[in-house]
Parts: C-alpha cells; structure tokens; sequence
C-alpha cells in the first residue's frame, strides 16, 4: 500500500480486506507513485484460488500499466468537452440571430409607421384617421416584440419540474 497515491489507499485498503476475506472483486484502477516520484496509473486484478467449500487458499495479481490509457481518456474528455462548448456557442449564435430577426420585425415596423406619421404631419392638413391607423400599427407591432421578450423570459425562467403522479399500468 506504500506505493498507492494516497488519495486511492483507502479505496485499495478496503478491496485488500475483500480479498483476505476471500471475495472475488473485480479489477481495480489506481495511481501509484513510483520511487523516482513518477506517478502512473495502473489496473489491478486479482484471481482468487479457493478449496471445494470456497475457503481462500492463495491468490495471483496481475498489475498493467495504463497511464497511457488514461491519458488518452483525459485528452478525450477534454476534447469532448471543448466540442460541447463549441456546440453551445454555435448554438447560442443561431438562437441569439433568430432572436434579433424575431425583434427585428416589429421594431422595423414601429420605425416606418413612425417615419409615415411624421410625413402626415408635416403635410398642411394632416389625415387624422390615417395618422390613428399609423398609430394602431405602431402599438400592436410595439406589443409583438413585447410578446417576443415575454416568451423569452419564460423560457429561459429556471423552474421546479413538475412532478406528476402516474398509473405505471395505464403508462
């Protein structure tokens, strides 16, 4: 146990009782710490030899190096990880342009009804009902990008889930 990175000791000092007390265990991963400081990873397996009635006469170990192995886990992992991020930013790019032409739309619309009532009203004799049209067009077009934004929030509003009984049966 001397050569067990101590962070894993406690996790090998416990198979070693399991074994003592003749119990197959499965192999086991752990770092070790060489005697020039280097640490490796390393399986572990044990083959237990028992009587007839299941008593523990001997066992052999077989310790594989593979630190190589998990280095390449780590890399994967890293890898996988970075590609995830990539993925979200990608992600976030697409919702963040939908979003905009979503806004975009209506403030469009507020923009040139407001411009068209400015002219109106610069004209000598201005059409009043023309004018409570251009009007209507800028708030129902101001209260579609305030749905937008609404629908926004609640879907980025973090939640309880909602917990529901179900029949297994009818499921």
């Amino acid at each position: 146990i001397g050569m067990v990175a101590p962070e894993d000791r406690e996790h090998v000092k416990e198979r070693a009782q399991q074994i003592l007390a003749g119990n197959d265990i499965p192999p086991i991963e752990h770092r070790i710490i060489r005697k020039d400081g280097e640490v490796r990873w390393v399986c572990d397996t044990i083959i237990l030899h028992k009587d007839g009635g299941g008593k523990l006469l001997s066992y052999d170990g077989v310790i594989k190096d593979i630190t190589e192995r998990k280095g390449a886990e780590a890399e994967l992992l890293q890898r996988q990880q970075e590609i995830y991020r990539m993925e979200r930013v990608r992600t976030l790019g697409e919702f963040a342009a939908s979003l905009a032409h979503e806004i975009n739309q209506p403030l469009a619309g507020i923009l040139s009804n407001a411009q068209a009532a400015q002219r109106f009203l610069a004209g000598t004799e201005p059409d009043l009902n023309q004018i409570r049209e251009i009007l209507a067009d800028i708030v129902a077009d101001d209260k579609r990008a305030g749905e937008v934004i609404h629908r926004l929030r609640a879907m980025l509003q973090v939640r309880e889930p909602a917990r529901v009984s179900t029949d297994v049966n009818e499921a």
